[in-house]
């Protein structure tokens, strides 16, 4: 029963062994270089290509939505709905009390600085100094 238990053992600890070289000489730069000779893995270069050919496109296109002022502020309500609405905040979340609180005063010369905190949402705490 010791004897298989044991070399249960040394065989896991092999395998973990085994498992760390491989990712070990795997992460190596050396071994992770472009066609280029850059140490940037290949699919942060694809991301990155597909992301900067999207952004050429939405620019290139930007010229043709609005071709005036008037244009683009009849436009804006829209746009700022959309806006808001991707950010989670459409529609807008209800003001909840801040229940500010300063926990401690340090006076300088010629300063104060109040540090203090406060809620953005029930239970959610905001730090910062107020100069």
């Amino acid at each position: 029963m010791i004897g298989s238990f044991t070399s249960m053992m040394i065989r896991e600890l092999i395998g973990v062994a085994a498992i760390m070289v491989l990712a070990a000489v795997l992460s190596r730069p050396s071994l992770a270089r472009d066609a280029d000779g850059s140490n940037t893995p290949p699919g942060n270069k694809m991301i990155r290509e597909y992301l900067a050919q999207e952004t050429a496109k939405i620019e290139a296109k930007l010229d043709d939505d609005f071709t005036s002022l008037k244009e683009w502020q009849a436009r804006r309500p829209k746009c700022l709905e959309e806006y808001f609405y991707m950010l989670g905040l459409s529609p807008m979340p209800e003001r909840t009390p801040l229940k500010p609180v300063i926990t401690r005063t340090c006076k300088r010369d010629g300063y104060e600085v109040d540090m203090l905190y406060f809620q953005s949402r029930p239970r959610l705490y905001v730090t910062g100094n107020l100069y």
